[in-house]
Formats: structure tokens, sequence, C-alpha cells
């Protein structure tokens, strides 16, 4: 895998640490494995922390991500990304959100956690 993942267990949330370079392949794996990881243990919150990983090589990558993730996480996981602001595009979120995740990016650790801490009606 080239995207490498450390997972923190919190009160409200599962916490990954992500770094390492963005492909498609690695990046459906992991949706695959954290989905697992968080039903494990017992969560439904998310907080990705991708200030490490390296942007896609292409647009393509971000969109078949974004297709991972609302066909893997769909409505079952509430996650958020913190990313570094430069490497912010949306492009995979707006298409993971357009197809059922329930899924932000922000490039601010408090909006980040604020975004997550909401209810959703």
């Amino acid at each position: 895998m080239t995207m490498t993942p450390t997972y923190h267990v919190k009160d409200a949330y599962l916490l990954v640490q992500i770094s390492g370079i963005w492909t498609a392949a690695a990046a459906r794996e992991l949706i695959q494995e954290i989905l697992v990881t968080a039903q494990n243990v017992h969560r439904t919150s998310v907080f990705l922390d991708i200030r490490e990983l390296l942007p896609p090589m292409d647009n393509y990558v971000r969109y078949l991500t974004g297709v991972d993730i609302a066909e893997i996480w769909d409505s079952k996981l509430k996650v958020v990304a913190l990313a570094k602001s430069q490497y912010l595009s949306g492009f995979a979120e707006k298409v993971a959100v357009n197809g059922g995740a329930n899924f932000a990016v922000f490039s601010d650790f408090y909006r980040a956690e604020i975004w997550l801490d909401e209810v959703d009606h």
C-alpha cells in the first residue's frame, strides 16, 4: 500500500493519520480498511488527517476516490478530512457527496472538528 495509516481511537471518533502517495488502488484499499476498523472499534465518525499525504497525479484519481468513498462508506460513516490548503481541489469531496457519502474536507482543524461534531438532521 502506498498510503500508510496510523489509527487512534478517540472518545468521539476514529482518528486516522495518513501519509504516503495517493493512488486510486491504494485509496480504495484504505477506504475499505477504514470502514472495517471503524466498525471494529464501534465508531461511526472518522477524522482523517491527510496533511502528510502527497496529492494524486491527476483528477481521475480524485474522481475514482470520490466514487469509492460513496460506494464503500455511503452513509455508514461520517468522515471529515484535514488537508493542506494547497492540495485542496474539492473534486473527490463533491463526487463522494453527490454519491451519498457524509464526507467533507477542510484545511482548518477547528472547522473540521466542528463539522464532525455537528448533528445531522
